[in-house]
């Protein structure tokens, strides 16, 4: 069954945790906790209680009804209170300024796809058991970012997202730890646009305090639609040979 009532495609974060197969625990009877997971019966979907999160969130896989392992997609279902900044899935809905909040996980990052509309509890919990049953039959479509991070980690590269673009650190023995790279959009869009609607990716080198250093290392006039996964693939060559010419230059 499909709800299409929140569609939504995610943004990319940097993971807060990875997951590993381990066994979880009941529900607490009339908690936040219970209430999903008997929605989400309902739907025939599996919610995981997840004990080593000390229980602060529910995960549903998206590959099968096992615990998500490592670098398996999955969603991540919890409370938001907005009086106490925190309500724990093993807790009761009712009487809190509350309501449910999904993030997505690819299993390397992880960015929110639904808030639910803190209308009273059953409501927000019926309407979030069908988004997440809804994602599980029509997942997002792709992201630049997400094509992206998948290229530099071909070269063992890793970015870190700092509001719209995400930054490189250059080598320590180099920049002494304090210049990086960014990856912007070339249209000064969000990282998190669909790739299919990708117009370039900008490279320059930042000074400390956040100048940038020289000409770009890579731009692209952000006009026309372009190949994401080509164009992502240069850019990770392109910061691929950068750091690898910085640590040469420094070594000879």
């Amino acid at each position: 069954m499909s709800s299409a009532v929140f569609p939504g495609v995610p943004a990319l974060a940097v993971n807060a945790y990875s997951t590993a197969t381990r066994a979880v625990s009941t529900f607490v009877p009339g908690s936040a906790g219970q209430q999903m997971a008997d929605a989400l019966a309902e739907w025939g979907v599996t919610v995981h209680h997840d004990d080593d999160a000390g229980n602060s969130w529910l995960l549903v896989n998206l590959d099968g009804d096992d615990f998500p392992g490592v670098g398996t997609p999955h969603l991540v279902a919890y409370v938001y209170d907005w009086e106490e900044d925190a309500l724990f899935v093993d807790e009761p809905l009712e009487g809190r300024a509350a309501t449910w909040r999904v993030n997505f996980n690819n299993g390397r990052a992880e960015a929110p796809v639904f808030t639910g509309k803190r209308t009273d509890p059953a409501t927000d919990t019926a309407q979030c058991a069908a988004f997440i049953a809804d994602y599980l039959t029509a997942p997002p479509a792709a992201t630049a970012d997400g094509v992206l991070l998948d290229e530099l980690e071909t070269y063992g590269i890793t970015a870190e997202l700092d509001a719209s673009c995400y930054l490189v650190p250059l080598p320590a023995a180099a920049a002494d730890g304090t210049e990086y790279l960014t990856i912007s959009g070339s249209d000064e869009t969000t990282v998190d646009h669909p790739a299919a609607e990708h117009r370039g990716w900008t490279v320059w080198r930042h000074s400390a305090n956040g100048e940038p250093i020289g000409d770009a290392l890579l731009e692209h006039p952000g006009t026309a639609l372009v190949d994401c996964a080509a164009h992502s693939v240069q850019v990770a060559e392109t910061v691929a040979a950068y750091l690898s010419a910085l640590s040469g230059s420094h070594l000879s």
